[in-house]
Formats: structure tokens, sequence, C-alpha cells
């Protein structure tokens, strides 16, 4: 029996060769963990905007949206790349040497690109405040400066643990960030009140809370490199295994792709941003009804259509490292059986999301906002809802693309979206019967190209087709068990209401899964890939058989 994982050192620590190293098992941690992080980060908005108040909440949100355009740039590409990276050097030569060389290069590459950010931010908070046009949200633009610094840092360290198909060291290090951004931003926050400060500054030192969970976040994960047994950092210190120009170009050559679609992605909203009110204005609307009505779009339906995202994105996280190692290992099939599952088990996530959002979007709503603002948001979710299948395509197929180094055709697609959100979005929403539904309307169009590129590049390129049953195979348990959850629901006393609409969901999604084993929609493959099922179902047999894959 095998007891390494019970105790050492006092700490609840798995054995080396139990640790999240199948694609499922990461996939579940990072997925837990992005789940958890997502709860904090609503637990913290909450008591924070009634502390600081909207006028605060102003301060706080402009320094946080430029910090993020800076994380969106250092932050996204990067870590993807240095997983690839890794998880190549790894299969090629299994010791670590030139693993932990490409450590060293992406860490100096990545030091001085994120202090670049942290003097750009720290340097001219007041002339960047004055230019968005709200100069009190200059103390906060400076106060989450040296984040920039210290996610640069991280990210490059959580792609090396992924490049190890190791996902719990990220997934740790997100909560730890997470958990401090809560208690230590409500406490500055509460401190800076309490000494008669003014809402910048109490906004600012809120956003201290942030920085240091981000300072927090990479002591770990450099900790954890300290204590990573038989690979010390500086042992390979000089190693000529390519020269670290080279490394950089290849650095940069996968990340700057990667980051160029995430860019993309995220002007997809502020093409919302643009030219929705104005052509709501145009359609009819008085600009009392266009505010609401852009508003509700922004902050009810856009945040519940990207929701589901929450566990598409650990799918196309984890995918990379796997499929870069069976590239490198010129295992072909493997890479594509892998590409295939992922595909699968991110429509699997997908269908009943969409559906949910699309059949109860309102219901949904009206759990966490007035009745009336739910109402007003409902049809453009359910408008979106379709899109929700199309995004977890986009995601996955374009982490497969960027596996096998073709990652610019997922920059095209996107780009490709793009351009046919704002055409449509611009004539659909200037048409009254439309409005702000024609945003809705776009959006969908512009992940289902983005999809069908993707998707026709595997095909053609990679000989990679996408199985028509994968779309279709989740339909059945999705229709069956909102079914069942309806008529578990019409027989609740109060059909109305949070209570009525918790069991509807809770009844429906609980039933999903084992509908999905009974209809095989679930292949037995990705059943027993994941670690507990592989661990009770394998237990008597020999240690031969329980190998990981």
């Amino acid at each position: 029996m095998d007891v390494s994982h019970i105790l050492k050192g006092g700490a609840f620590v798995l054995s080396k060769e139990r640790t999240s190293r199948t694609f499922v098992g990461g996939v579940l941690i990072l997925g837990a963990g992005n789940l958890l992080v997502k709860v904090i980060g609503l637990v913290f908005k909450i008591p924070l905007s009634r502390l600081l108040g909207d006028e605060g909440m102003g301060y706080f949100n402009t320094g946080y949206t430029v910090y993020s355009w800076l994380f969106l740039i250092g932050c996204t590409g990067f870590p993807i790349a240095v997983s690839m990276l890794v998880s190549e050097a790894t299969e090629r030569e299994g010791n670590g040497s030139g693993s932990r060389r490409i450590l060293s290069v992406s860490l100096q590459f990545l030091f001085a690109l994120g202090l670049a950010g942290c003097l750009l931010l720290f340097l001219f908070a007041e002339a960047i405040a004055a230019r968005i046009g709200n100069p009190g949200s200059a103390d906060a633009i400076s106060a989450i400066a040296p984040a920039v610094l210290f996610c640069s840092l991280s990210g490059g360290v959580r792609g090396y643990f992924q490049g190890k198909k190791r996902m719990g060291p990220t997934a740790i290090s997100q909560l730890i960030e997470a958990a401090l951004k809560l208690v230590l931003g409500i406490l500055f926050a509460r401190r800076a009140f309490s000494l008669g400060y003014g809402l910048p500054a109490v906004a600012a030192a809120s956003i201290r809370g942030v920085t240091l969970g981000t300072v927090a976040s990479t002591l770990f994960l450099f900790f954890e490199l300290l204590i990573e047994p038989k690979e010390r950092l500086l042992k390979y210190k000089g190693r000529k295994r390519g020269s670290s120009a080279a490394l950089s170009r290849r650095l940069l050559s996968i990340a700057f792709p990667v980051t160029f679609s995430a860019t993309v992605m995220s002007v997809t909203g502020l093409i919302d941003l643009i030219f929705v009110m104005k052509r709501l204005t145009y359609a009819g609307y008085a600009t009392s009804e266009a505010t609401a009505a852009f508003g509700n779009y922004t902050t009810l339906a856009v945040p519940f259509f990207s929701l589901p995202g929450i566990l598409i994105s650990p799918i196309a996280t984890g995918l990379v490292p796997f499929v870069s190692s069976d590239l490198a290992r010129g295992d072909a099939e493997a890479a594509k059986r892998r590409s295939t599952s992922a595909i699968r088990s991110a429509l699997v996530l997908s269908v009943p999301a969409a559906f949910g959002l699309g059949l109860f979007g309102r219901r949904i709503l009206s759990l966490f906002f007035l009745p009336a603002s739910a109402a007003a948001a409902a049809p453009a979710l359910a408008v979106l809802a379709p899109g929700v299948v199309f995004l977890s395509v986009v995601t996955v197929s374009g982490a497969i693309l960027q596996a096998r180094g073709r990652a610019w055709v997922n920059v095209l697609s996107m780009l490709i979206g793009a351009v046919v959100k704002t055409v449509a979005g611009y004539y659909l929403i200037g048409l009254p019967r439309f409005g702000v539904l024609g945003a809705s309307f776009g959006t969908v169009l512009c992940y289902g190209v983005a999809a069908t590129v993707n998707l026709v590049c595997l095909h053609v390129v990679f000989r990679q087709p996408t199985e028509s049953g994968a779309f279709i195979r989740p339909l059945l348990p999705t229709s069956l068990s909102f079914a069942l959850g309806y008529l578990t629901h019409s027989i609740v006393p109060e059909r109305s209401g949070a209570a009525a609409t918790c069991v509807l969901l809770l009844t429906s999604f609980a039933l999903y899964f084992p509908l999905c084993l009974l209809l095989r929609t679930i292949a037995p493959n990705d059943v027993m890939s994941m670690p507990l099922v592989r661990r009770f179902a394998l237990h008597p047999r020999s240690k031969k058989d329980q190998k990981e894959i």
C-alpha cells in the first residue's frame, strides 16, 4: 500500500508519483482552483463596494483595469510559452537541465518586462490617470505597479510547473493571491478610513492588498522551486544548450501570438463600448434607456456568459504541455487522441451550461440581481447562450494550435471573428427590433466564426477532424436532465423564488453526469483517466497497470 502521501514533515504532502501528472487530474486541480478564486473575488467585491461606494470603486477599478491590460500583455502568453518549451525539453532530456535553463532565461526576460511595466505605472501614474480622465485614480495606479513585476515572474514559474505537468503550484498560488487580496484589501481600506483618508487614498490602500497577494503568490512559487528535488537552478547556470538569445526568440515567437489573440478577445469588449450606446440612440432609445440597456448587458448578461469559461480554461491550460510532450517524442496519434478528448470534454461541459443560461437565464439572474434588471437582461443572455459552446471550442482548439506551433491561426480566427462582430453588431443594434440584442448576436457570430476557422485548420493541416457526434451527444443527456429537473421543480410547493430555482438547477446538473455515463456521452477512457477513479478501479492490479497516462 502506498502511504507516502500521508504525513511528511508534519504536512499533508502528495507523493511525487501521484502529483496530478494526468491531463484530467491537472484539469480538475486547475478547475477547482479557478472556481475558488472566482468565489473569493466575488466575496471581495461585495464588502469592498459597500465600503468604498460608487466613487471609491471608480478609483479602484480604474487602477485595476490599467493593471489588467499590462497583465494581459505580460502574463497571458508567456506562461503557455514556458510550459511548451519545458514540456518539450523534459520529454527530450528527462534530467531537468534543459527545462531549468529555459526557466532561467525566461525569468530574466520576464523580470525585464515586468520591471518596465512596473516603472511605467509608478512613474507615470498621474499622467495615465489624467489621460483616462480620472485624476483621483493616480494613487491606485501607483499602488498596483509592483504587482506587474511579480505577476510576470509568477507567470514564468507557473508555466514551468505546468510544463512539468504539475498543476498544483499554479492552483495554490492563485488561491494565496486571491485570499490575501480579500483579507488585506478589506483590512487596509478599513484602516485608511479610520485614519480619515479620502476616497482616492482608501482605494489605493485597498489595492495594495492585491499587490501583496501577488507578492506572496510569487514567493510561494519560488519556494516550490527551491524544494523541488534534484533540480537546482544555479547548477545549470552556464549550460550552453542553445543561446539565451535563441531561447528568448523562441519564447517570444510562441508568447506573442497567444498574447495577441487574448488581446483581440479583450478588444471585442471595447467594440461594444465604442458604438453600442450610439447605435441604441440611433435606433430610437432615449439616452437614459440606452444607458440602462447597455448597463444591463455589460453588468448582467456578459459576465454570466463568460462564467462557464471557469471550467473550460483549465482544459486549455492543462492541454498545452501534454500535447507538446506527445509531439516532442514523435507520438502524433497520442496528441490527436488527447486533443479530441479535450474538445469532447469542453463540449460536455459547455452544452448544459448553454442550455441552462438560455432556458433559465432570468431565474439565474434573479438570484443575484433585482427582478426588473434580471428581466431586462435575460433576453440578451438567452441570445448569448449558444456562444458559450463556440467560445469553449475556440479556447480548446486555440490551445491545440498553440501546442502544434500554429498559434497565429487562432489570432487570424479571432481577428476575422472581431470583424464579423463589429459589422453584424453595428447593423443589428441600429434596428429597433434588435436593439442591444444585436450586440449579443454579434458576439455569438464572432466566436462561431473563430471556432469554425480553428476546426477547419485542425482538419485540413493536421488531419484531425472533429467528431460530429461530439456536438450532438451531449444534447440528449442535457435535455433529459433539464426535463427531469423541471419535473422535480414542479412538485415544489413554491415554484418561484430563489429556493425553487436552486432546486431546478441543482437537480438538473446532478442528473446530467450520471446520464452522460449511462448514455456513453463521456468516453470510458476519459473517466478512467480521472485520478480517484483509477486509484479505486486499478488498486488490486499490478503497479504496471497503475502507470499514469
